[in-house]
């Protein structure tokens, strides 16, 4: 299965921080809400808030898989 996930990151500031936009696709058999539900989701809730985002605290980590793996 192939899911590709895009981090848009916009100069649009809502309460001092900058707007981010999420997507993702997936070329494979699950929908979308089966992939959030069993994958994204709980990922992000466990992941540590630091690892979510770069040094500065207001942008998403560039190349951050959550320990996703290539070949899941």
């Amino acid at each position: 299965m192939t899911v590709s996930v895009l981090a848009l990151v916009t100069d649009v500031k809502r309460q001092a921080k900058p707007v981010v936009g999420f997507g993702f696709n997936s070329n494979g058999r699950y929908a979308p809400s089966g992939l959030l539900r069993d994958r994204f989701i709980p990922r992000l809730r466990a992941a540590e808030p630091r690892a979510l985002v770069d040094e500065s605290g207001e942008k998403p980590r560039s190349g951050s898989s959550l320990g996703c793996r290539h070949a899941e």
